[in-house]
């Protein structure tokens, strides 16, 4: 479905809390969250609470202690074990502290079946979104310009890879696109309800219009995948942001 073009994978960032450790395979798992390829985010120190420390030599043991108790994929919210076939969000570090009910899923894995019917989802998308929009404009004309912003979505430019990066800011979904492509990604939204890049390797980015729920869902995939469903209304907003992007 679509066109082949080229769209580059984030990674998730380290650091555990012992009941619900971060995943090991975390790193690996494409689901597009914060980290632009070739763009560093800085110190996570900026934006950690004072009690949380730093991954260091300790952690080797942990990081070992992980892959002998959780053997399998599993799930972070519930421990069920993860299928080729499930969809996965991957979350990537936002600004939470031992203690707090969210703070196993900073840099962890989940179901995101699982994740939307949490009672503490909303809770941390709020943390995911304030971390993303903190985190851009404090590198604004430094690292990145922002494009466009609304209560949608955020559209951020890297200085320095010459990347797009599209942030659905109610869902914890992101893409990030090469600059070259950006005109032919606007293009192909703004011309149909059906569509997709097809990108290096096994990464993808696909969305389709369900017509009869009036949703649109969207897909990004690789190794694993993520699918969301977003309203319609949504969608429409998303295409007249962009078009404001020269």
């Amino acid at each position: 479905m679509g066109e082949q073009n080229q769209l580059c994978p984030a990674c998730a960032i380290g650091e555990s809390f012992k009941e619900y450790p971060r995943h090991s395979n975390a790193d690996q798992w494409l689901v597009f969250c914060f980290n632009e390829p070739g763009l560093s985010v800085g110190s996570r120190d900026e934006f950690r609470g004072g009690d949380r420390t730093a991954r260091g030599e300790d952690d080797v043991g942990e990081a070992v202690a992980e892959k002998i108790m959780y053997p399998t994929d599993r799930c972070a919210i519930s421990r069920k074990e993860l299928q080729d076939s499930d969809d996965i969000i991957s979350f990537s570090f936002f600004d939470s502290k031992p203690g707090e009910p969210e703070f196993f899923l900073c840099e962890n894995i989940a179901l995101r079946s699982e994740f939307e019917k949490w009672q503490l989802r909303d809770s941390v998308i709020q943390k995911v979104r304030d971390f993303w929009i903190q985190w851009s404009r404090m590198k604004k004309d430094i690292a990145i310009s922002i494009l466009a912003e609304n209560e949608n979505f955020l559209i951020t430019k890297g200085i320095y890879d010459k990347g797009i990066a599209l942030f659905f800011l109610n869902h914890v979904f992101h893409v990030w696109l090469p600059i070259d492509l950006w005109d032919r990604f606007v293009d192909l939204i703004l011309t149909t309800n059906k569509g997709g890049l097809n990108t290096f390797g096994e990464h993808s980015f696909h969305w389709d219009a369900d017509i009869t729920q009036n949703n649109m869902i969207l897909q990004i995939k690789s190794v694993r995948k993520d699918t969301i469903v977003i309203p319609m209304a949504e969608w429409l907003n998303l295409r007249e942001l962009v078009s404001t992007i020269k």
